[in-house]
């Protein structure tokens, strides 16, 4: 069964990736859902737009200029207010051992490009999901 189109309704979501290409698959998608779509292409500018934003929810690539997706988790895990934020790691670069890396540095799920609109969507609400159950 497809989520509803508003499943994502009155959600602030930030997409952090350089790849101009996959920040407008991802806008697409997540705006069909109903979602509030904001964009960076670097940690950095990511940063100053979740200041402003507050996203309720972050996906964000590892290999970035400036600042990398690395970098970007650990300045909003050791941030208190930001800590229970969900991140999410979407990227084309999945090397082996990178996704416990990920876990470890604790993004809250890991995905790989290309995604399937439809598969993405079910997994991503799985996922959150889950994360609520946690909290």
């Amino acid at each position: 069964m497809m989520p509803a189109r508003n499943t994502f309704a009155d959600w602030d979501i930030l997409l952090v990736d350089d790849s101009i290409e996959s920040l407008n698959v991802l806008e697409i998608v997540l705006k069909h859902y109903g979602a509030v779509v904001h964009r960076a292409t670097q940690g950095a500018e990511a940063l100053d737009v979740i200041t402003a934003v507050r996203p309720r929810l972050i996906i964000c690539d590892l290999a970035m200029p400036v600042m990398d997706g690395w970098d970007l988790i650990t300045r909003l895990k050791q941030d208190p207010t930001l800590a229970r934020t969900p991140i999410i790691v979407l990227t084309a670069h999945a090397q082996r051992g990178e996704r416990e890396r990920a876990l470890a540095a604790r993004y809250d799920a890991f995905f790989t490009k290309p995604i399937t609109p439809g598969v993405f969507i079910e997994e991503l609400l799985v996922m959150l999901h889950d994360f609520d159950a946690e909290t």
